[in-house]
């Protein structure tokens, strides 16, 4: 490994082609000096121009060259003429990405530093690790780590220098939300220069709303991870009343049943309007869950192929605050939120949904703050969500954890008040995304498969419901009514074997009673129905896999004497 002072020493490699690149000279490591540990090679002056035209017509790794000269010229000389003054060295930057530069120097002689462009997947680890707050150091340290583990370096991403990484700091710390002054315009700048994360694209029109769907590598990655041939979750409308535009999130979820997003779309108009455009019949989820009634779900339901699960998560969540607001008993508390489920859920088993809310109008008239809140924002569209369950079946509290928490997560990044000047803008709801909010679900998915960082870990990603229910044991659990675990609950009582059948086993149970009573006198007929039915029981029996994995919703105590 030679010194810097000793450079010249090497010998100078002349290849035989016309044009060259990297691949065709040979390559020896610097100890020592500035430039120590990048790989140098020396050329003739009179082939660089060959040299640059090669990398740059590279069709795996495409360079782009900025010249830069120096003259020397005599002390006490006057700086506009050249005649008596000598080339002291010509600059070569090398670009490799943004800041990302090269040196090559020369004098006589040409000095060639030139290094594969490392891999888009090193350069995102990089960047999330500097947007969470990692230091230089402990990069290059982990870096060094991780090639002794592996036995030493294999390919260019094994060489990362302190320079890549110092690079990439300074795009980090230099990078702005706003390309351009013009909001729409700095969106589609910021389009052009990402197409690779962009996967669909609609700009506003006087007929047509903005829509941009967004979904990183890493983020695709964890989508056929966890979202092939299981299911994705939709978080819609988050926002609507402050950002610009809302935004609507598509979820998976992993083994530490934390949510990630895997792809966000953000749009001027309702959601369910544009889904028909964005959605990508490529994803192959064995199911959807909708947070949201009004969206068309049989586009959903055509496009892939897969059940569609209703998830209330945030109607839940939205009346056990209001109640807790509004109302200081606490035992008023349990029975109201009771007769809400109630109402939700009654339609299964065939009571007039708004004789429900007549009775708990009645039961509760005293409590007058949440029964006005209730009337002016849900007596409208109880409806909805009611019409949606009497067609859908519904998840259980077990994904509401997970899909709340990262709920919370995106509101606490995106909707602090000292942020409100930014929240016009759309640039910054994605470059926010994209950044810092991206880079902190990457880190708590690298430091689960890896081990690493587990001191940086967001102590909120295992911190819901459903991942604390994984790790108590059995034996912990019993049934009474003070219990306050439910998602646990939910699941001893699945496993076990001793909760109730599920609302849509109860209604197959039913159908085959009738048919067995009152058998079609049409044989045709009779043919038809019993094809009806064993489509039927497929269809349960998949809703049953689906509740032994949590993510239906057993029927309430209440309704079973009603089937």
């Amino acid at each position: 490994m030679p010194r810097m002072e000793g450079i010249l020493n090497l010998p100078v490699q002349d290849p035989l082609c016309p044009e060259f690149s990297a691949a065709h000279i040979n390559w020896v490591k610097l100890e020592g000096g500035r430039q120590c540990g990048d790989n140098i090679a020396l050329i003739p002056f009179a082939r660089v121009d060959d040299f640059v035209k090669g990398e740059s017509s590279n069709p795996e790794c495409p360079a782009s060259f900025r010249l830069e000269s120096r003259r020397k010229r005599p002390v006490g000389s006057i700086a506009k003429p050249r005649v008596d003054g000598y080339l002291e060295y010509t600059l070569y930057w090398c670009s490799y990405g943004p800041k990302d530069y090269r040196e090559s120097d020369s004098g006589g002689r040409e000095l060639c530093m030139h290094a594969p462009r490392i891999s888009d997947e090193l350069r995102q680890k990089v960047m999330s690790m500097l947007y969470v707050g990692i230091s230089l150091d402990k990069i290059i340290q982990h870096h060094a780590e991780d090639m002794q583990k592996q036995g030493g370096p294999q390919n260019r991403d094994d060489f990362l220098t302190r320079n890549d990484v110092r690079n990439m700091e300074r795009t980090v710390r230099n990078s702005s939300n706003e390309l351009h002054e013009n909001d729409e315009c700095s969106v589609k700048i910021w389009v052009q220069q990402h197409q690779k994360h962009v996967f669909y694209f609609q700009d506003n029109s006087s007929s047509e709303p903005f829509v941009l769907g967004i979904q990183t590598d890493w983020q695709l990655q964890q989508m056929l991870r966890f979202g092939n041939n299981s299911f994705i979750s939709f978080h819609s409308s988050f926002g609507l009343k402050k950002l610009k535009y809302p935004i609507c999130s598509l979820l998976v979820f992993n083994s530490s049943q934390n949510a990630i997003p895997v792809a966000w779309i953000i749009t001027s108009s309702f959601v369910g309007k544009a889904i028909h455009k964005w959605i990508d019949p490529r994803w192959r989820p064995n199911a959807i869950l909708l947070d949201d009634p009004s969206l068309d779900y049989s586009i959903i339901r055509e496009a892939f192929r897969c059940r569609i699960l209703l998830c209330a998560w945030h109607v839940r969540r939205t009346w056990i605050k209001k109640l807790f607001k509004k109302c200081c008993n606490i035992e008023v508390q349990r029975e109201m939120f009771r007769h809400l489920g109630w109402i939700l859920y009654c339609t299964k088993c065939g009571p007039n949904a708004m004789d429900a809310v007549e009775e708990l109008m009645q039961i509760f008239v005293d409590q007058c703050a949440f029964m006005d809140y209730f009337k002016s924002h849900w007596l409208g569209s109880i409806d909805m969500w009611i019409n949606a369950i009497k067609s859908l079946s519904v998840t259980t509290p077990e994904p509401h954890a997970a899909i709340e928490s990262y709920h919370l997560k995106l509101k606490s990044m995106l909707l602090k008040e000292n942020y409100a000047s930014f929240w016009p803008r759309v640039d910054w709801l994605i470059h926010t995304l994209t950044t810092e909010f991206h880079s902190l679900y990457w880190l708590d998915q690298y430091s689960l498969e890896t081990g690493y960082f587990e001191n940086l870990r967001d102590n909120s990603f295992s911190s819901n419901v459903w991942y604390h229910a994984l790790h108590i044991p059995d034996v912990d659990v019993i049934l009474d009514e003070q219990n306050l675990h439910l998602a646990k609950v939910a699941t001893f009582c699945r496993s076990q074997q001793v909760a109730r059948p599920s609302l849509s086993t109860q209604g197959y149970k039913q159908a085959l009673l009738t048919l067995l009573h009152n058998p079609p006198d049409d044989p045709l007929v009779l043919d038809l129905t019993i094809l009806h039915v064993t489509h039927l029981q497929q269809d349960i029996k998949a809703l049953e896999d689906f509740s032994n994995n949590g993510l239906l919703q057993p029927i309430a105590p209440d309704l079973s004497s009603q089937t």
